[in-house]
């Protein structure tokens, strides 16, 4: 762990340090047993020499660490409005492409068959029985609306046909009528003609 927040040089001094304070460590027990006041005394400032570069690199450790943290907690920040922008631009993203579906299924699945419904209406209104009611390919109520016209259209075309065949009905018959009579006015005229010559003769 040292090695990754140490350069060279202050792993150096802190090895040197430890060292220090090992190889003082059995010194110092040895001379205070031995009463030399004078060598312990140095010996424990040499000590608190070494515990104070000891203290001063595990104070750098600590600050790179907070160092370290600080620099984590800010690419979590930053990682975080990263996060939240590409959620707004999805969030963006899909509501245009719902309303782009939406859009799409208003356009071909009411406003469509909507139109053709009233396209059909108006050619029917305006007399139009021959051109059919285009069908639709779907079973709901626009296919049932556009089928129900279908069969307008025809019974009214049925209609048309009946009351044309019935005119054609009436005129032939008049016309029929017409020559029976003028055959039995010539026939009554020549029955007349022949009763008057016999009658004179």
């Amino acid at each position: 762990i040292l090695r990754q927040v140490f350069d060279p040089a202050e792993q150096k001094v802190f090895d040197q340090a430890l060292t220090e304070i090992k190889e003082a460590w059995p010194q110092i027990r040895q001379d205070s047993t031995l009463g030399q006041q004078d060598t312990l005394r140095w010996q424990l400032t040499a000590l608190l020499s070494s515990v104070e570069k000891l203290r001063s690199a595990l104070y750098l450790i600590d600050q790179s660490y907070r160092q370290r943290a600080f620099d984590a907690a800010v690419a979590v920040d930053r990682h975080a409005a990263d996060a939240r922008w590409t959620i707004s631009l999805a969030f963006g993203v899909g509501i245009i492409l719902m309303m782009t579906i939406g859009w799409l299924i208003l356009l071909f699945g009411i406003k469509r068959p909507l139109s053709t419904a009233i396209e059909a209406v108006t050619r029917i209104a305006d007399g139009d029985l021959t051109t059919p009611v285009p069908q639709s390919r779907t079973a709901d109520e626009f296919g049932q609306v556009l089928s129900t016209l279908e069969f307008l259209r025809r019974h009214a075309a049925g209609r048309v046909t009946l009351e044309q065949e019935r005119q054609r009905s009436i005129a032939e018959r008049d016309v029929r009528r017409e020559t029976l009579e003028t055959t039995i006015a010539e026939f009554q005229a020549g029955v007349l003609a022949a009763f008057n010559a016999n009658a004179a003769a």
